[in-house]
């Protein structure tokens, strides 16, 4: 039976994550009506066989919106890159199961561009490493691969295995990749100008393994499928459908929207109505918040949102002017990337650590090329930072993280043990402990000896001599100095 409201009792308990993501994703780019549907766009369809998910986005049709036309003409705030994409489709593809919270995503993406602008890419390209693989000539730019297959064909990748896959199926014209029950999914939005759909090939639950679903949300461990499109022919549509494990779940799931929606009404509420500017300001979201519709129709939950012409070119307009003067260019948004990215390798070096410490007496690796030797590492990728202009050469091997190397006891868990060279991001570098935590330190507190092992490389050094110093020999207290960049 369905059930369909617009709104909900306010509520103190907290917003449902999983669902103000996907609404969120929804404003920002949702079952279609059947009128909607045409031919599926080839870079939707050109998924690789057994596709988890697919994204697309046809870029030119949304630049001609007059709104996204003012977006253009706000000096810096796009790459000179992207007035010459024309669609773009990103695909995740197969990985074994359970996946384990440390993998990242198979991922892997196909952008057609105006031939015109081959020459602006390349030049992007020009200063990054090169190898071929499937015959392209591939540029590394963190923890990504990129090469031009053709004029007007860009692939990307997370690996070189992905980026291979996909310049195999341009150059098989393949489009029946996504086929079966994910096309199924993505078909009554093959008109709109951005489309997705996931299909998992089990349960969430099984797929992430149940001890990774938060017990508050238990029933997204049946979530197996959705899809949604957006629509800017005539105002903006929105639409998108869910498959959840039963229709118990796409019940809870409906309440949890309901209660949530409600909040946010309450929320706004508040601030509108303490300042005239910010009533001024969020009167587009109002108009997002006041069209969304939730709906359960047995085991599938809902998402419709349907705005005006006029209503869509005030959010457009409120989104070109946010972001003008959040970012005032895409510097910031770049930045932030790499810095995510300079993170993750932190991140996964330190895996890597433990991986290698546990298989060898609980010792910690004497550096991280012995890491990468004995396979605890996939890629040698990890040791550079993408903001670094110039990495330190050791051994064949390109670095942007210093290492602490062996040491004589077990560290404390607040030890530091790892981080991003001085200078990659001005005034602050990442730093990495024992327990895996990853924080951002600046430089003043990065060295101050009255400091917590948390935030001063002196402050590790001291207890590293107060607790082992009589274990020390000359060439590892020298070494260890190095490290902790203590003079002296």
């Amino acid at each position: 039976m369905a059930a369909s409201t617009r709104h909900g009792t306010v509520s103190r308990r907290e917003p449902l994550w999983p669902l103000a993501a996907v609404v969120a994703a929804l404003v920002l780019a949702g079952p279609a009506r059947a009128a909607a549907q045409g031919e599926m766009p080839v870079l939707a369809g050109r998924a690789p066989q057994g596709s988890w998910a697919v994204l697309f986005v046809d870029v030119a049709r949304l630049r001609a919106m007059p709104s996204m036309q003012e977006l253009t003409m706000q000096p810096g705030l796009l790459p000179p890159e992207a007035d010459v994409v024309r669609q773009a489709a990103i695909y995740v593809l197969p990985m074994d199961f359970p996946v384990p919270d440390t993998m990242a995503p198979r991922w892997g993406a196909i952008v057609t561009i105006d031939p015109a602008g081959r020459d602006l890419i390349e030049s992007h390209l020009a200063d990054l490493t090169q190898a071929q693989v499937a015959g392209v000539a591939a540029h590394q730019d963190g923890a990504a691969i990129m090469g031009l297959l053709d004029d007007s064909t860009l692939v990307y990748a997370g690996d070189r295995d992905v980026f291979a896959t996909l310049v195999q199926a341009c150059r098989d014209g393949r489009e029946e990749g996504a086929g079966g029950e994910l096309a199924a999914l993505l078909d009554p939005y093959a008109r709109d100008a951005i489309l997705g759909g996931f299909k998992l090939p089990a349960s969430l639950g099984e797929v992430l393994a149940p001890d990774r679903i938060r017990e508050d949300v238990l029933w997204t461990a049946g979530l197996h499928g959705g899809a949604f499109g957006v629509s800017v022919a005539d105002g903006l549509s929105v639409h998108a459908v869910v498959q959840t494990g039963s229709a118990a779940d796409a019940a809870e799931m409906l309440a949890q929207a309901h209660q949530g929606l409600a909040e946010a009404w309450a929320q706004m509420a508040g601030n509108m109505g303490a300042d005239p500017f910010a009533t001024m300001m969020m009167q587009p979201v109002a108009a997002v918040l006041n069209g969304l519709e939730f709906g359960a129709d047995g085991a599938d939950f809902r998402v419709d949102l349907d705005l005006t012409p006029e209503e869509s070119e005030t959010l457009f307009s409120f989104v070109v002017r946010t972001a003008a003067m959040a970012f005032g260019g895409l510097g910031p948004a770049r930045t932030a990337a790499r810095e995510a990215t300079g993170k993750a390798n932190l991140h996964n070096i330190g895996l890597g650590i433990h991986m290698w410490s546990m298989a060898n007496d609980d010792k910690l690796p004497p550096d991280l090329e012995a890491v990468l030797v004995q396979g605890y590492l996939d890629d040698e990728s990890v040791f550079v930072h993408p903001a670094d202009p110039a990495p330190v050469q050791r051994d064949g091997l390109a670095y942007s993280y210093e290492y602490v190397g062996s040491l004589p006891g077990d560290p404390p868990p607040d030890l530091i043990i790892a981080y991003a060279r001085e200078g990659i991001m001005p005034g602050e570098r990442h730093v990495l402990f024992w327990d895996l935590l990853i924080d951002t330190v600046n430089e003043l507190d990065i060295h101050d000896p009255a400091g917590d092992k948390r935030t001063s490389l002196a402050a590790c050094h001291a207890w590293i001599e107060e607790n082992w110093g009589k274990q020390l020999d000359d060439e590892t207290r020298a070494r260890l100095r190095a490290f902790y960049e203590v003079e002296g």
